[in-house]
């Protein structure tokens, strides 16, 4: 494939390795455009949800661009949601995750004796969970439930399986039946929504078409799914330009590469390819961005670019073996840049093995207080990578707590837990029940209450030795003598909020 000039298509698919600027390219072509022209037609930048605060960061670091008010920097939800709002403002509202498992677990119930696979475990509550990450990916890859019954039909294929396909074809169309009776979209078919929307504008003639853009940006994507796809093909169509960024060291080659690290990528820009050949009058062009020792990411890391350009090839490494740190037990192999004379050079690269997880982030909690008080790291520079969250998460809560290292976990955390809730939940059981004990107790130990925790121990434990449960708190407490307690100003004050919440007429 060989490049063309920007003018000579609407369309280009930048690629490039990791730190070959890419992004660099974009957010360059995006300043130029808002500094020449700040009042002029629409720009889309697309990234993953994650990236798009970080973009509006690096883009506004020019000192030059104080602000910008004619580009958009959205995910595909964000930008499916933009959409909707300007092309069809009497768009119905979405059902949410929470309520698509309630709505799934009534249709098992209901459906149980027409299921023959999932019949034993209709009423589980994990099997509406489950059902709802299968409709949902259905969903982002078009497949509709007429389509999982003709694939059910399909001979040589096992009972269990032509069943299971059976089955989830029952739940998917009957919540789809449901959703319609109901007036309500799914939220993974927002993008289809769009999508129809974009084409119907299309349709309008230029003059009457209320979204134009001037030039579209995607970056940040390994792979894209066919709804994705479909909603890009319908905006490159609705722009005059559009630049697609894809993290590739190569053009994807005409046979297919199955143990290939770049084959996600390579089938994403093929597919890509293939949707908007018929955009535009003439075909995408490609630009492949080269690794460069003097440009890009890694300048001013070698072995960090030897790593990445030996990742799918590799190479011998370019310095000599280094020896292990001394007075550490534990295997470790250190590969830095060539000690010199003047001054010796810290290492970029460290593998260390570990036992146990534990292991493991007490070793990183050690370098990142190491890169901290010894070379002048700062904590939000600092990122700690692991394959599985949920397996390190308490680990990297406690080791990183007990070090006061300050920390943000990408991990959604149910609201269950969370203090407030916890407050209000418990609040509401000690009226309706009766100010149980463990209920009281809850509430005291949200952490939304004033009350010193060594103070609220001793107060659990007179309780539990004195007896002190249920209506009992709304009485004096006194002590053997029959003198006031020393807990009973506390309790007049805890009990302060409810009082004045009872004394309240209910509306």
């Amino acid at each position: 494939m060989t490049g063309m000039t920007r003018s000579e298509s609407g369309i280009t698919f930048l690629l490039g390795p990791a730190g070959s600027g890419k992004t660099y390219r974009c957010l360059e072509a995006i300043r130029c455009e808002l500094k020449n022209h700040p009042e002029g037609p629409p720009l889309l930048l697309i990234t993953p949800r994650q990236a798009t605060f970080q973009m509006e960061t690096d883009l506004l670091s020019d000192p030059c661009l104080q602000g910008f008010t004619r580009l958009q920097i959205l995910s595909f939800p964000r930008l499916a949601e933009f959409i909707l709002g300007t092309l069809a403002p009497t768009y119905e509202g979405c059902i949410s995750e929470e309520g698509r498992i309630m709505v799934l677990r009534s249709i098992l119930n209901r459906c149980a004796s027409q299921l023959v696979l999932f019949k034993q475990g209709s009423r589980h509550t994990g099997l509406a969970t489950e059902m709802s990450h299968t409709i949902r990916e259905c969903q982002h890859h078009g497949v509709t439930p007429a389509r999982l019954l003709e694939l059910s039909q399909k001979p040589h294929l096992l009972p269990s399986m032509a069943c299971k396909l059976k089955d989830i074809a029952l739940i998917f169309g009957q919540y789809e039946a449901w959703l319609d009776q109901q007036r309500l979209h799914d939220p993974d078919h927002m993008l289809d929504l769009a999508t129809q929307a974009l084409t119907q504008e299309r349709r309008k003639p230029t003059k009457d078409r209320r979204f134009l853009l001037k030039a579209l940006w995607l970056d940040g994507f390994a792979s894209l799914t066919p709804q994705e796809r479909s909603m890009l093909k319908a905006l490159c169509d609705l722009c005059q330009f559009s630049t697609l960024a894809f993290c590739a060291d190569s053009f994807p080659p005409t046979e297919k590469q199955l143990f290939s690290i770049w084959l996600p990528v390579h089938q994403t820009v093929r597919a890509c390819m293939n949707d908007l050949a018929a955009v535009h009058e003439l075909p995408p062009t490609c630009e492949l961005l080269e690794r460069s020792s003097t440009l890009g990411r890694f300048t001013d890391a070698p072995m960090l670019r030897w790593l990445e350009a030996s990742w799918t090839r590799p190479s011998p490494c370019p310095i000599p073996e280094a020896q292990p740190q001394s007075g550490n037990n534990t295997s470790q192999l250190e590969l830095g840049l060539p000690q010199t004379h003047q001054e010796p050079i810290q290492p970029s690269i460290e593998m260390m093995s570990c036992s146990t997880p534990a292991e493991e982030v007490a070793w990183a909690a050690r370098i990142i207080m190491r890169e901290t008080r010894e070379r002048g790291a700062r904590y939000k520079d600092i990122a700690v990578l692991v394959r599985s969250l949920e397996d390190y998460h308490d680990l990297i809560r406690h080791q990183f707590q007990r070090l006061e290292i300050p920390c943000f976990m990408d991990q959604r955390e149910s609201i269950v837990h969370h203090p407030l809730v916890a407050l209000t939940r418990s609040a509401l059981r000690l009226l309706a029940h009766g100010w149980m004990h463990d209920d009281w107790f809850t509430y005291l130990k949200s952490g939304l209450i004033s009350l010193p925790m060594d103070q609220l121990d001793a107060l659990e434990n007179t309780a539990i030795e004195r007896g002190w449960r249920g209506d009992r708190w709304w009485l004096p407490l006194s002590d053997s003598s029959g003198q006031p307690h020393a807990f009973e100003p506390v309790r007049l004050r805890l009990l302060q909020p409810f009082e004045s919440m009872l004394r309240q007429p209910m509306q």
